[in-house]
């Protein structure tokens, strides 16, 4: 009937409207029409609000603009004005009382804009202009955004870029605390995850696609005592919001001259060689470049030089626990003493947890007498200060298995005198990355007792981030409530071929042109060539296969720079990153080198799966290359050609150029330090996705529920056939079980690569996918054409946080595979999880409990903790064995996650899993870093590999799948390293580019030769040829000796020491002369550093 249909949507309409005026029209509509009481009055139509208006949650009413509000509820002269955003329905959950309580308290500090949203569609944006702005000028100092979903986009669609043009033109920061509607206070307080998937996402990740800061709750559900649960504030979360919220308006009001910043730098691990260690960042160059910046802007401070900042804090001994040199006393010297630390730390949540493991204060860490010394400089209104140590360096032997190591004393003495002493209007993390975002705590949705939250307490945080690393940047985003800053990678450059490598360039080309002109001189060249090759610590394989080597080894790129904060890249480096990038098709957007090549009619496919037959060609191509877009993209010339391929990369190519050219690294952060709205800009591989571009904005992550594209699915399959074909080729047989290594990062760049190869191995496929749906279903073996393989997952605390999401998918595809009625030769995932199954319920585990744990095959490190703790080991080289190496990885990554558990602590598990693993693989997805660069792989694939033959007493095969280009190449994990180690350590090109930065460039050298121990301790691929180089070319070479001492002499005491430890653990064993020479290096080094009159040459070796 008509009138039922109406009904039907006034009692619609009622409920998402569910004030108490409705609610009694609801009651008599149903009882009037559908109950017999036919001779109550009619109904009055529901009460509805715009979509977009002025509302008073505390007196219940509408207003129609700005004006008429302020009639009735007049503002408070000189105070801000702040706009709170939130949804006008009291459907799912009524909301009203808390926003009207929420609004009460912000009055009494500020001039409240309440404005009620609907969800249904997106939002009228120009009506909302209208309520916030007068004559175009924005009439509020801040938002308070409590809505889920993105401001201008609900779950059914609407205009988030038109969204982001309104915020933009507003200019006020937006914060973003929730309330959680799925989970009691308790529960939350309860719950080291904070919050649920579904929250995570309408809460967390997709208001920051808009820009918004400070995501964290405010309220939570309570039961009512009627059973029913209703929306309560959390209350110390309100007063952090409110404390927060006024610290924002300061930046926005306060003159710059007036403004107090902390610049916080880092020292890891700590000692004098490695102040300002940020990924690929020259820290001194950029605190000088944001120190001119500042003093242009107005702040009170001297600009300070690169050298100048060197000098200050290390020649001066402001580091972390010296080892060299005392710190130089003056007036500045800051020491907290204990009367004022009692002050401090007076409410501080979790003293009792600090005491218990660090003794009473000031403890032992960085004490000075009686009172705590904090590492730093004063310079006019300005903070410069090294980031306290975690404590594992100076007291290591307790602390590495330690899962909830909280701060020392003077970590917390450090932070809490920022805020209450030195009274930080903004403090700046510089560079990628610190510890802050890693100390206990929720994962995210943090509390007061969470220490991140505790520690940056109410002072505005930015944070400098490489913009390649977003998952990383997340953690600190949301645990520590920063303003992520992106910044560049280096510059990338080619390799080339210097030394050995351009000899055996030169075998070759003798060898091809003897070829038809003396057969017998050939041969001759031919075991020479073989000769060399094995010198090298190569696998002779052939000509083919030395040719590919070779190309492979030139055209790798390197980093040519490290980047200084601000600097953007000159149009030189324009052009060769657009050859670079050009290179692939991306996309709908073909290949520049494709192109090129139907030009000159040759076969593009063909050059690119062999481009070492090509060499030539490729040459003449790159050429062709460099000169189209220095006269088109770089020089502006017009361009006429009209077909679209070729409209399609001239577009893309100018959009690159603009988006390099646009990079405002300085004038983000400083425009972020005036309060205002930082755009938010996504981070990922430069690479891979130049769209993010440009940098300087606050950076966002790729979108969870994207990921695996349809691309990186069909990637990940061709990693896991190359993989799986390897090891058939090398052993006979597929492998029965795998393990493969899952992080963030990786899964960021590539957008699920290693999920596609995870899903491969097992044979499943994706089938149905949206934004909020994925199915799986299993390919049936006579089209896989091969065994299913068992894949045991060790995932790194970063893809936990970022991609719950993928975590249930997993899981659901193990168990899918599991439950197929399959042979076991076929199906090893089912044999594994029937035997398994069996084992526990022989345990007395119960039915649901076995069957949950027996398709468990996902690990990883315990709930808001992130690494495998590998690294520490071998950083502070306070390790016996591999044994203890292993034991420490099982230690750390114990903790399983399946559809009933979330990181508990199974190490039996891990430990039966592991027994089976035959095959390691790892995805190299970035140019940014080889296998040797990053300490992260020998920590993680490192720890994999040495916990397998620990468990096993054998070596697992070890792979590594580089898709850094277009074509897949997997590799076993040796050559990897030699690539890694000969076209970056040992390459004079790298060498030079990273010694035209003072300290910094010897800092990247050390570090190399830690990875090159850290491989050999863990997965034992170094080959022992490696040490020897790295010794002729670091050491033995008298000029490159001295150029990395007058550049960090405490770095060349680093490396001398690591291949001293290489030889201790007999992973080298150089002749006597060199062993002596090289201890009586060590010895001129340690008498120089100690100022024992040795000059600045330390001798020869």
């Amino acid at each position: 009937k008509l009138r039922d249909m109406r009904n039907y949507l006034w009692l619609v309409r009622y409920w998402q409207f569910a004030s108490p005026e409705n609610c009694e029209q609801m009651l008599r509509l149903l009882a009037r029409d559908y109950l017999g009481h036919g001779d109550l009055p009619k109904p009055e139509p529901p009460q509805t609000l715009e979509q977009v208006t002025i509302y008073d949650p505390i007196a219940r009413r509408g207003y129609p603009d700005l004006r008429h509000y302020r009639a009735k509820v007049p503002a408070q002269p000189h105070r801000p004005n702040v706009a709170v955003l939130f949804r006008n329905t009291t459907y799912p959950v009524d909301l009203f009382p808390i926003v009207s309580q929420l609004c009460q308290r912000l009055q009494s500090v500020c001039n409240v804009v309440p404005i009620a949203i609907s969800r249904a569609v997106g939002n009228d944006l120009e009506r909302l202009r209208h309520l916030l702005t007068a004559d175009g000028q924005p009439q509020i100092d801040l938002i308070v955004n409590l809505l889920a979903f993105r401001l201008g986009q609900g779950p059914m669609g609407g205009d988030p870029e038109g969204a982001m043009a309104l915020l933009r033109s507003l200019n006020v920061p937006v914060l973003h605390p929730f309330v959680l509607t799925r989970r009691s206070v308790a529960d939350w307080q309860a719950n080291d995850q904070g919050t649920q998937v579904g929250e995570f996402l309408i809460s967390i990740f997709l208001p920051e696609l808009d820009g918004c800061i400070e995501t964290y709750p405010i309220g939570a559900m309570q039961p009512n005592g009627l059973g029913f649960e209703e929306a309560t504030l959390i209350e110390e979360r309100v007063e952090r919001l409110i404390a927060r919220m006024q610290r924002w308006i300061a930046l926005r009001r306060k003159p710059n001259a007036e403004k107090r910043v902390a610049i916080i730098t880092y020292d890891y691990p700590p000692g004098e060689g490695n102040v300002g260690s940020g990924a690929f960042l020259d820290s001194f160059a950029s605190l000088a470049a944001i120190l001119r910046r500042l003093a242009d802007s107005g702040y009170t401070v001297t600009p300070w030089n690169a050298t100048e900042l060197k000098e200050r804090f290390v020649t001066d001994g402001q580091i972390n626990t010296p080892q060299w040199k005392q710190p130089h006393r003056t007036n500045d010297h800051i020491i907290i003493e204990p009367v004022v630390y009692d002050a401090l730390t007076r409410d501080c949540p979790q003293w009792n947890t600090i005491r218990t493991f660090w003794g009473e204060a000031p403890g032992q860490i960085m004490r000075d007498g009686a009172g705590i010394w904090i590492p730093g400089i004063r310079n006019g209104n300005i903070f410069i200060g090294v980031q306290p140590s975690r404590g594992v360096f100076e007291q290591h032997m307790r602390q590495y298995h330690d899962t909830r190591l909280p701060p020392h004393h003077q970590y917390v003495a450090f932070y809490r005198w920022l805020e209450e002493v030195f009274r930080a209007d903004a403090i700046i993390h510089l560079g990628t990355h610190g510890t802050l975002e890693f100390l206990p705590g929720k994962e995210k949705a943090v509390s007061g007792a969470c220490f991140p939250d505790y520690l940056i307490g109410n002072v505005p945080h930015f944070y400098v981030y490489y913009s390649g690393n977003p998952t990383e940047a997340m953690i600190a985003k949301r645990r520590t409530h920063a303003t992520i800053i992106s910044h560049l990678p280096p510059p990338f450059i080619r390799s080339n071929l210097y030394g050995d490598l351009a000899e055996l360039r030169a075998l070759m080309n003798d060898y091809a042109q003897a070829g038809s002109l003396n057969p017998e001189q050939q041969a001759s060249i031919l075991d020479n060539l073989r000769d060399r090759v094995q010198q090298l610590g190569w696998v002779w394989e052939g000509i083919e296969a030395l040719e590919q080597t070779l190309y492979e080894y030139e055209s790798s790129l390197i980093p040519g720079r490290l980047h200084c904060f601000g600097q953007r890249y000159t149009d030189e480096e324009v052009r060769e990153f657009l050859i670079q990038t050009l290179r692939t098709a991306d996309g709908e957007r073909p290949s520049l080198f494709e192109l090129l090549c139907r030009d000159r009619r040759l076969d593009w496919r063909a050059i690119w799966e062999s481009p070492e037959r090509h060499a030539e060609v490729l040459a003449q191509l790159e050429d062709d290359a460099r000169a189209w877009v220095q006269e088109y993209v770089i020089e502006g010339q017009r361009f006429s050609r009209r077909e679209q391929e070729w409209q399609q990369v001239y577009v893309a190519a100018c959009a690159i150029r603009d988006g390099l050219q646009q990079c405002d690294e300085l004038g983000g952060l400083v425009h972020a330090l005036s309060g205002g709205y930082l755009p938010a800009g996504m981070g990922g591989d430069l690479f891979r996705s130049p769209d993010i571009l440009p940098t300087g904005r606050n950076m966002v992550q790729f979108d969870p529920r994207r990921v695996p594209t349809d691309a990186a699915l069909a990637r990940g399959a061709a990693i896991a056939e190359a993989t799986l074909e390897h090891y058939r080729q090398t052993h006979g047989r597929y492998p029965r079980q795998t393990a493969v290594i899952l992080w963030g990062l990786e899964t960021a760049k590539t957008q699920g690569e290693t999920i596609g190869q995870i899903l491969a191995y097992l044979g499943v496929r994706r089938v149905c996918r949206s934004v909020w749906e994925t199915r799986l279903e299993i390919i049936p073996l006579a089209e896989l054409k091969r065994p299913r393989v068992d894949v045991t997952i060790q995932m790194c605390g970063f893809f936990r946080d970022m991609f719950p999401n993928l975590i249930e998918l997993l899981q659901e595809a193990i168990a899918l595979v599991a439950a197929q009625d399959e042979d076991d030769d076929l199906n090893p995932v089912r044999c594994h999880t029937r035997r398994l199954y069996d084992e526990l319920r022989a345990q007395g585990m119960s039915h649901s409990d076995a069957e949950d744990l027996a398709t468990a095959r996902l690990f990883g490190p315990q709930n808001t903790l992130y690494g495998a703790g590998v690294d520490q080991l071998i950083k502070s080289q306070a390790w016996q064995s591999p044994a203890e190496l292993a034991a420490c990885y099982v230690d750390s990554l114990r903790y399983v996650y399946t559809r009933q558990r979330y990181g508990e602590s199974m190490p039996h598990l891990l430990n039966a899993q592991l027994t089976h693993v035959e095959l390691i693989s790892q995805v190299r997805s970035s140019r940014d870093y080889e296998m040797t660069d990053l300490d992260h792989y020998y920590e993680f694939y490192g720890g994999l590999a040495c916990s397998v033959k620990a468990a096993t007493g054998r070596q697992a095969h070890l792979m590594v799948a580089d898709t850094t280009e277009g074509r897949i190449r997997a590799e076993p994990l040796q050559r990897a390293i030699q690539r890694g180690l000969r076209t970056r350590l040992l390459n004079p090109r790298w060498l030079d580019a990273m010694l035209k930065h003072d300290y910094h460039g010897a800092q990247q050298i050390a570090k190399r030769l830690e990875h090159m121990v850290g491989l050999a301790a863990t997965t034992e691929a170094v080959d022992p040829v490696l040490f020897d180089a790295a010794h002729r070319c670091l050491i033995a070479d008298e000029t490159l000796r001295k150029r990395i001492e007058q550049n960090n002499p405490y770095a060349l005491l680093e490396v001398v020491d690591r291949l001293l430890e290489a030889h201790h653990r007999k992973y080298w064993q150089p002749s006597d002369d060199d062993l002596t020479r090289l201890q009586a290096l060590r010895g001129q080094l340690e008498d120089r550093l100690e100022g024992i009159g040795v000059p600045q040459d330390a001798g020869s070796a």
